[in-house]
């Protein structure tokens, strides 16, 4: 049986979680291929939760078959079952993770060191539906027939209950670059990629990147904002930046960015970013732990 580790363990009841999991890293299964699940909730229509599911990878764990002359194209199957309801009643999302396309965004092609213990190359799939606020199992399938690959893992997942129609602060995202793209309007639309580890530090080079929004309709008034960031355990203050939130349009989002050279300054471990939002005597607020390599 394969064998699933959960990076950081949930303390106390699922109401007690805060609706974004706060206090929860990523899924992290230990064998090959090596693979990350993120997940982040916000209202959703109808009552209904949106669920975002970002899987992240390494080439440098994907255990690439023997004899494979080409990189893997991954059928991607992701199943969210209600154990009280017919397995028949699953929702059932799919999608591709082309790893020559990430060779090809890299510069690269196909070789069998690209897939070596010291490859610094990632790959990443994105999926999204609505589900109705319960306990769901989560079955994860990744097939490439023409190589003879296939991988499956499960979890558990607690979909939470959020209240539409009240000022809140969206999921953080936390990710690795921000791009620009024309949607079918003509309209420039931002591009966030993902960091579905959670992770900066180490050897990454990354800068610590986050996006969100607030959602439903907000007080009146200058809207002001503070990013905090606190080892999980002993509350220490690692990083802090208050002051007026930018002005916000349509869909633009907010970004925090802490510099990859501050962050080589933090030890190795477990920490957590909070953010609030005042405006019109009200203020909201959302967490997320995260992970600073050695």
């Amino acid at each position: 049986m394969r064998r699933l580790l959960l990076a950081l363990c949930i303390v106390g009841s699922a109401a007690a979680l805060d609706a974004r999991e706060g206090l929860r890293l990523p899924w992290v299964f230990s064998d090959e291929p090596d693979l990350t699940a993120d997940l982040g909730f916000s209202p959703g229509p109808a009552g209904k939760t949106h669920v975002d599911l970002v899987l992240g990878g390494r080439f440098a764990h994907f255990g690439l078959p023997s004899g494979a002359l080409r990189a893997p194209q991954l059928d991607i199957t992701c199943a969210f079952t209600d154990p009280s309801r017919l397995e028949r009643s699953a929702v059932t999302l799919k999608t591709r993770a082309d790893l020559e396309l990430f060779l090809a965004g890299y510069g690269l092609h196909f070789a069998r060191r690209w897939f070596g213990s010291d490859s610094p190359l990632l790959y990443k799939a994105e999926l999204e539906t609505d589900l109705n606020p319960g306990d769901y199992d989560l079955s994860l399938a990744m097939q490439d027939a023409g190589i003879g690959f296939e991988s499956h893992r499960t979890l558990h997942v607690i979909v939470p209950e959020l209240a539409a129609g009240q000022w809140q602060l969206g999921d953080l995202r936390f990710i690795t670059a921000v791009g620009k793209q024309m949607d079918d309007h003509g309209q420039e639309q931002r591009l966030l990629d993902p960091n579905p580890w959670r992770q900066v530090g180490g050897r990454l080079g990354w800068d610590l990147l986050v996006a969100y929004s607030d959602l439903g309709p907000r007080p009146p008034g200058p809207v002001t904002r503070v990013h905090r960031i606190r080892r999980l355990r002993s509350g220490q203050l690692l990083w802090q930046e208050a002051g007026p939130a930018p002005a916000k349009k349509n869909s633009q989002v907010w970004l925090i960015r802490v510099p990859s050279d501050v962050i080589q300054r933090w030890k190795g471990g477990i920490c957590q970013l909070e953010v609030e939002l005042t405006a019109g005597g009200r203020t909201v607020s959302s967490s997320k732990t995260f992970e600073v390599l050695p």
